[in-house]
């Protein structure tokens, strides 16, 4: 699903569970908001490295649990740069909010994240769709 913002951005919102391919989804997002429960633990290594591949340069982790999603994804973005001999995590922010409000992080996600990369505009949320105060708080942004 992808929503135009009030401030003009494109939302893309995905049903990770339903996620098989990240490569099915536009690569025009340079954050990503993530929800711990929302990605598969066989998937989320593949995952984080395509988004690293599209540019994605913020990842922010929300939710019960979302400082070990973010320490995960320390871990991914340090095993890819070793693989490839890169240095993308010393430009790669990531964050967790496990004890602020969805209406702050959503504020957040929407309004202030992801700004660094003009070159791409749009951000995606990896999510549990069924959560619907989350769900809601994006689709109303």
């Amino acid at each position: 699903m992808m929503i135009k913002c009030a401030n003009g951005r494109n939302l893309y919102i995905i049903n990770a569970f339903s996620i098989d391919e990240i490569s099915d989804i536009d690569s025009n997002f340079s954050v990503v908001l993530l929800t711990p429960k929302s990605i598969a633990i066989d998937k989320k290594k593949i995952i984080i490295w395509s988004l690293l591949e599209f540019g994605v340069r913020e990842f922010i982790c929300f939710g019960e649990m979302s400082e070990i999603l973010h320490d995960e994804i320390d871990d991914f973005i340090d095993e890819y740069d070793q693989k490839n001999g890169s240095e993308i995590a010393s430009e790669t922010v990531t964050t967790f909010h496990d004890d602020e409000s969805v209406e702050d992080v959503v504020n957040y996600f929407i309004y202030g994240a992801g700004l660094l990369n003009s070159s791409k505009s749009g951000m995606l949320a990896i999510i549990d769709t069924s959560d619907r105060e989350l769900s809601s708080a994006l689709i109303n942004s």
